[in-house]
């Protein structure tokens, strides 16, 4: 999934899904804002704000997957960054006629 947002956000999140490398290759979130970005739930996925900074690993969250690109990046201490590139999986889909 690739999701594109313009203006501010607040990323408080919870993932169900148990299988970090799954759900990280398969997200894309392009922030073109510029307003600070705090990944405060889980994360994982690949990050884009050219204009805005992002805070890694300041709240409860100290393991993130993911890759990221800012114009300013801080990860608070004892977080742990995995690099998990984007690389969805694509699903062959068979429609069968009637």
């Amino acid at each position: 999934m690739i999701c594109e947002l313009l203006e501010s956000i607040k990323w408080n999140t919870e993932i169900i899904n148990t299988d970090p490398a799954l759900y990280t290759k398969g997200f894309k979130l392009y922030y073109y804002g510029t307003e600070t970005f705090d990944v405060a739930g889980r994360w994982g996925g690949t990050l884009i704000a050219p204009n805005a900074e992002i805070i890694l690993g300041q709240n409860w969250n100290k393991v993130i997957y993911g890759q990221f690109l800012a114009k300013q990046i801080v990860v608070h201490q004892y977080a742990t960054i995995w690099s998990v590139p984007f690389n969805p999986i694509i699903l062959d889909v068979a429609f069968m006629e009637r």
